[in-house]
Formats: structure tokens, C-alpha cells, sequence
């Protein structure tokens, strides 16, 4: 019997999940079309750009510069603004929100750091978490607090809420004005800060503290501690009363005495006791900068490459604001360029006024003027700082009178090798240490327990033309390695032992070991190893122009752009305009 089988077939869903594909789609292209896709320096989100620099708003286009990049979105409505300072909320690529912050101050800056800044007649005011500061002058640029130059008046601030929150840097600094801001350390320059500061001079003195103005009698002794009331008004000035005079800080010493300042001083408190900043001029700043980092008696042409390097390292730290938390630029000692521990006398001011504005230029940049003591017949590279600290024209060369090919270590033991440097005390010297003292060092350096007891010492690494950058030093429970020029020398302190010189005088009570290019040979007794001799020459760091040198190349009728292109690779002198 034929029996029909029925077929039942399960309806199909496709159509429906088509369907769905389809609306999702659509979905998707219509919030596509709503929201626009982000630009570089905007996001799908809402921000809010603060104290942004809008350099332009007009048709309905906003122009602005915030996190250090310039942006352009749409703002409907916008009115015309240009060259204001804002807090910018944009939200889907377009502006929303404008606040304009117009209340402006305007002054002399003495001090700023990450947090505050010191305004002249305004005094110290807090600083936005938000702080910009922009350049406008020739590209615009976003810059930060460091950037604000202490001492001068060449931009003007936005405040809001009691807070600074942003700066407009208007022109460069008037060169022809130029003036610097030395910090004081206290006597034989240990320490920035000071007990009590007592100064006099020859004509009446200007005191002023807040809004009040006093006149100091003339040949009078006047004391400042940290109780005198005019610091409860904040910072103090001092100046002479024509203005051209020298005040005295009697409660100061230096090599020449109690040393008097051009200028002006200004006297803060910090904590329980004082700092003391001198403002001058930078030329007058240099005529006691030279005769206290070159003898008079090393002649007019040397005084003048010297000169030349003093004026290019101090606008050097002019513009890159060291000290600007403590409203200078440089202190007053070696760990900038020593100022004022010589008077100035008439040899060295002919120096710096024949040079007058003169500085060197490698490209675009202020050559940083390094310059040391003797050379031992070599000078080396920059690096000796820092493996990544590299400066183009601190290349080192032979400073030799003739040219001899040899090695360093052969040169080094010579110490009538023809060099420039080759009649001072310092060209050649050398140290024993006893197996005992170079265990005082580890011990001082506080490397005894990974040292154990000294076995060995030797130069390790050598950079350009021999100088030392790295010494290991090997014990009975391991090794350490001594790595940089100041941190070796330092380590290798001669202090208690006896350091002979070139001229045959013995020191035992020098700090640091003179310079970094040295051997280390062992002293044997019988055999044994009792100590290391180090042979050395030179003194200083090595980098740059070797002063002594200097003398000698003027001597042979060098003229100071002979001397400088000598020592610095690549540079120009130019009247820095």
C-alpha cells in the first residue's frame, strides 16, 4: 500500500536577523553623521583646556595653543577675540565654553619657583597648578614657570582667584641692559644663607622694605638679623643713593677683605636666616668676575679670552634661570664663576671693556664657556660629566707647542713634555697612597662593607686623551666602580698625605685629587703591594680653555679670538645683540 508521507518544514528566521543587521547599521551611520570624528588635540569627551592662549577667534573658527600644541575647532557664534589668556571647554570637536581671564599685573620678577612667584610691589603670589607661560614674540611658544627670567620686566601675568595663572612673555631681554643676580654664600663660600648681614658706606644708603623708604647716614655700620622689623614686610633693598656707589658687607669675608658691591643688595629671610642677592649690571658683574678667576699679571690678551668666557657661561645661566627660587641667577662661588673674592683692578676692567657685549656662538647657541686651571698637555670632552652631557665645541685636543705623536701614558710620566702649560706648578704632580690611606678613602665613602679590605685600584675607563672616567677599586669582599671626573677626584682625596708638584712644593691639605688625568702604578716592597703611586697632570676639570695656558699662548703673541678658537671648536666671537 502507497502511503503519503507529508513533509512539514521549520520556518526560517533569516529575514528577521536581517532585519536587525539592517537597523544596527543604520544605527551606527546616524551617530557616525551626528559626531564628528576627533582631531589631533581633541577628544570624543568633553575637556576643559585652562589658562589656554587663543591667538584668534573669529567666524565661527577658534585658534588656540594649550599643552604645548596649537588646535583649531569650531565655535558657533563666536565673537572676535584675539591674544587672551582662557579656560577652553570643548566637547564632540566644537568649543562650548569660553571664560577670558583679563585681570593682568605687571613688574620686575625677583624670584619664582614651581609653586609662587615674587613680583616687584606685589610680592609673593601663589602660582595656578594650572600655571602656562607663552612667548609670543616671533614663533609662539608654550613655555613653563622656568622660563620666567628673574630680574626683568619683559612679560605681564593673568591673575584669577588669588592665584597667578599664566604669563605672556613680550620681548627678549634688552642686552644692552643686561643684569645678573649673584647669590652670596657665606665666608670661604660655605653656605647660600647668612646669620646676620652688616653692611656701610661711603655715601648715604637707600633702604626700602614694602612702601616705606629710609636713608642709612654715610660711614655707618647698619646690622640685619632675622628680628629686624623691616623683613616682616618681606624683601629689603639696599642701594647707594646716587646709585653709582659700592656697599660694603662688613659681616663678609673674602680673600681681599670685606668685599663692596655695585648695584643693589636685597636681603630675604628663609627659615632663621638670610639670603643676600646683588643685582648689577653684567659688566660691572664681570670687572670682578676676571681678576678673580685670572691673576692681572697673565696679560691684557688672556684677560680678554677670559673675559670673553665669563660674559658667554653668565648669559648662559642668565637665560636658563639657575638659582631663580632664590631670585638669582649664579652664586658668587666655583660652582659658577667666583665674583668678587679679588678687587677689581685697572688691567682686567681694559679686559672687559674692550670686549664690551662680546660673547661666543657655536650656530644658534651660547657657547657654555668651561674653562680650568693647567692643562697636563691635553684637554678632553664634555662628556666626562655625563656619558650623555655632549657640547660640539668642548672637544678635547693637544695643547702642545709642538707636535710630538705620543701616547698618553708616555706623556703623562714626562714632565718636561713640550706643552703650553708646561712651566706651571701644576703641569705634572703626583701622590703615594699607602694601602691604609686608600682604605681611609673607602671607608670616608662609605664602601667598607662592599669593599672589604683594598686589594687593588686601577683606571678602568679612560675618555678622550686619557682622562679618567671610570676607577674600580677591588677588596676582599668585592668591587666598586668610581664612575665621573669630580666623583674620582673627590674619592681620591690627597687630604693628610703628601701631594709633590712640578715645582717642588709639597701640599698635604688639598681636598681633591688635582685633575683626572692620571696613572695608578703599585708601590712594591720585597714584592708586595703596599700602596699606589698615582702620577698626575694638570688641575682642573679639563674641559674647555686651560687659563695657564692662555697665559702662555698670549705670551708667544696670540691674540684672545686666537685663544678662544683654539680651545672651542667651531665658534664665533659676536656682539651679542
Amino acid at each position: 500500500m502507497n502511503q503519503k508521507i507529508k513533509k512539514t518544514r521549520k520556518k526560517s528566521k533569516a529575514p528577521f536577523y536581517a532585519l536587525i543587521v539592517l537597523l544596527l547599521i543604520v544605527c551606527a551611520w546616524l551617530f557616525r553623521a551626528e559626531k564628528p570624528a576627533a582631531t589631533p588635540g581633541q577628544t570624543e569627551d568633553k575637556k576643559i583646556f585652562e589658562n589656554a592662549w587663543i591667538v584668534s577667534a573669529k567666524e565661527n573658527t577658534l585658534i588656540f595653543m594649550a599643552d604645548g600644541i596649537l588646535m583649531q575647532v569650531h565655535a558657533d557664534g563666536v565673537t572676535e577675540i584675539n591674544n587672551k589668556l582662557a579656560d577652553i571647554e570643548i566637547k564632540n570637536g566644537r568649543a562650548i565654553k569660553i571664560g577670558i581671564k583679563e585681570d593682568k599685573i605687571r613688574g620686575r620678577v625677583l624670584a619664582v619657583g614651581e609653586d609662587f612667584i615674587e613680583i616687584d610691589g606685589y610680592g609673593k603670589l601663589p602660582l595656578s597648578e594650572k600655571f602656562a607661560a607663552y612667548q609670543i614674540y616671533g614663533e609662539l611658544t608654550q613655555k613653563d614657570y622656568q622660563s620666567i627670567l628673574v630680574g626683568y620686566d619683559v612679560q605681564e601675568f593673568i591673575v584669577g582667584n588669588g592665584q597667578v595663572c599664566g604669563a605672556i612673555i613680550q620681548e627678549e631681554v634688552e642686552k644692552e641692559k643686561a643684569k645678573i643676580r649673584v647669590l652670596l654664600r657665606g665666608d670661604n663660600y660655605e653656605g647660600d644663607s647668612h646669620e646676620r648681614i652688616a653692611v656701610q658706606s661711603t655715601e648715604a644708603i637707600i633702604l626700602e622694605y614694602g612702601e616705606e623708604q629710609r636713608r642709612l647716614e654715610p660711614s655707618t655700620e647698619y646690622i640685619f638679623d632675622t628680628t629686624s622689623i623691616e623683613l616682616s614686610s618681606g624683601r629689603i633693598r639696599l642701594s647707594t643713593e646716587s646709585g653709582e656707589g659700592m656697599i660694603t658687607i662688613t659681616s663678609l669675608i673674602r680673600a681681599q677683605g670685606n668685599p663692596s658691591y655695585y648695584g643693589s643688595l636685597e636681603i630675604t629671610k628663609q627659615e632663621d636666616r638670610l639670603l643676600v642677592v646683588n643685582e648689577l649690571e653684567l659688566e660691572k658683574y664681570l670687572y670682578f668676575v676676571v681678576p678673580s678667576e685670572m691673576p692681572a699679571s697673565y696679560g691684557l690678551e688672556a684677560l680678554k679670552a677670559q673675559a670673553v668666557c665669563a660674559r658667554s657661561y653668565a648669559w648662559r645661566h642668565i637665560l636658563a634661570n639657575s638659582l631663580s627660587a632664590q631670585g638669582a641667577h649664579v652664586d658668587d662661588s666655583s660652582g659658577y664663576q667666583v665674583y668678587n673674592n679679588y678687587p677689581s683692578v685697572e688691567l682686567t676692567n681694559q679686559a672687559v671693556d674692550e670686549t664690551k657685549g662680546q660673547i661666543m656662538m657655536c650656530g644658534e647657541e651660547i657657547v657654555n664657556a668651561y674653562y680650568f686651571s693647567t692643562s697636563c698637555g691635553y684637554t678632553t670632552d664634555a662628556d666626562i660629566w655625563s656619558a650623555d652631557f655632549t657640547l660640539p665645541y668642548i672637544k678635547g685636543k693637544r695643547v702642545w707647542k709642538e707636535e710630538i705623536e705620543t701616547d698618553f701614558a708616555t706623556a703623562i710620566m714626562d714632565w718636561e713634555y713640550p706643552a703650553y702649560d708646561k712651566e706651571f706648578p701644576w703641569y705634572r704632580w703626583y701622590v703615594n697612597f699607602s694601602l691604609d690611606a686608600l682604605q681611609n678613602c673607602i671607608n670616608i665613602a662609605g664602601l667598607g662593607d662592599a669593599v672589604g679590605t683594598v686589594q687593588g685600584l686601577e683606571v678602568s675607563v679612560r675618555g678622550t686623551n686619557g682622562v679618567a672616567k671610570a676607577i674600580t677599586i677591588t677588596g676582599s669582599k668585592g668591587s666598586v666602580v668610581i664612575e665621573k671626573e669630580y666623583q674620582i677626584r673627590k674619592f681620591l682625596s690627597p687630604n693628610g698625605i703628601e701631594l709633590h708638584r712640578r715645582d717642588g712644593e709639597v701640599i698635604t691639605n688639598f681636598a681633591l685629587l688635582p685633575s683626572g688625568f692620571f696613572l695608578v702604578r703599585e708601590i712594591l716592597d720585597e714584592g708586595k703591594v703596599t700602596g699606589y703611586r698615582i702620577d698626575g697632570g694638570g688641575f682642573g676639570h679639563g674641559a674647555g680653555m686651560s687659563q695657564n695656558a692662555a697665559k702662555a699662548m698670549a705670551e708667544e703673541g696670540n691674540t684672545y679670538k686666537d685663544i678662544l678658537t683654539f680651545f672651542y671648536q667651531g665658534i664665533e666671537v659676536v656682539l651679542y645683540q
